[in-house]
């Protein structure tokens, strides 16, 4: 597939699955998911621990998977569409790991089947390390404060969503990458 110069950033996440920036337009992924997730976050009875994926029910697991190959197959066939990269936010492996067994399978899986699709349809998936991203500014650079869902940079006085703010960075950090070559 020929590259047209378009990136679709994939910021994956805990509160949503995926957010991405399509055509100047921030979409949000995985309500489903994250409604399931939370039944498992909030069962255990001393209110810390969270139940591992290994013990949710089948059909859950498997409601899980499914709309988390429905988020892949719309993002991969918007990039086929746009002859578009998706720069792939990847987060930290130690975060990665600690987060295995509880609620952050439900993103592996994303992600597996988000590469698995965009391999069989010849869409290039650039890994961006995802470190900071939601914590600088995406309009002036600056570190600024990540509170739940909001960032807010302290230095340009403006209030983003997180997650989009994440996603714009992925997309200059990609730009970068491949304007040098890393990719």
């Amino acid at each position: 597939m020929a590259f047209s110069g378009r990136i679709i950033p994939v910021d994956v996440g805990m509160r949503n699955i995926a957010t991405t920036i399509e055509n100047g337009e921030t979409k949000f992924y995985g309500a489903g998911i994250n409604a399931i997730r939370r039944r498992y976050m909030e069962q255990k009875e001393d209110g810390k621990s969270q139940v591992p994926a290994e013990f949710w029910r089948p059909e859950d697991r498997k409601e899980v998977r499914r709309q988390a190959r429905a988020v892949a197959r719309v993002i991969v066939e918007k990039a086929v569409k746009d002859r578009a990269v998706i720069a792939l936010g990847k987060p930290s492996r130690s975060y990665f790991e600690a987060q295995w067994n509880y609620a952050y399978w439900p993103v592996q899986s994303f992600v597996q089947h988000l590469r698995s699709r965009a391999r069989a349809l010849g869409v290039r998936v650039l890994n961006v390390p995802e470190a900071e991203t939601s914590q600088t500014c995406s309009q002036c650079g600056s570190h600024g404060k990540r509170l739940g869902a909001v960032f807010v940079c302290y230095a340009c006085q403006i209030a983003l969503n997180s997650d989009m703010n994440a996603a714009k960075n992925i997309a200059k950090r990609a730009e970068s990458m491949l304007n040098f070559g890393a990719f």
